[in-house]
């Protein structure tokens, strides 16, 4: 990805949580996955720059798939800023 430029598809999925204990009772589970819109993240070939390239992309795909999910399954990703930009529709 950080040389290919090809695009990321963010995805959550949810419901899943209890799905040991729901599946050992054989029970319907309502599992929800979302998509959202693909993107590019900007290319680096620059291997000095790799690291905090790779930690910034990681932030972006992560904001993108906490923006999916409900507020409480957002994890340490519900601060970040950048989900904040993200959901105030300034992608």
């Amino acid at each position: 990805m950080r040389k290919t430029g090809l695009p990321v598809l963010p995805a959550a999925v949810s419901g899943t949580a209890d799905m040991g204990k729901q599946l050992s009772h054989f029970k319907k589970m309502e599992i929800l996955v979302k998509f959202g819109e693909p993107y590019q993240i900007p290319l680096t070939q620059d291997e000095e720059e790799a690291k905090d390239w790779l930690k910034k992309a990681t932030d972006e795909i992560m904001c993108r798939i906490a923006a999916l999910l409900p507020p409480e399954r957002r994890g340490i990703y519900a601060d970040h800023p950048r989900l904040k930009e993200i959901l105030n529709g300034f992608v």
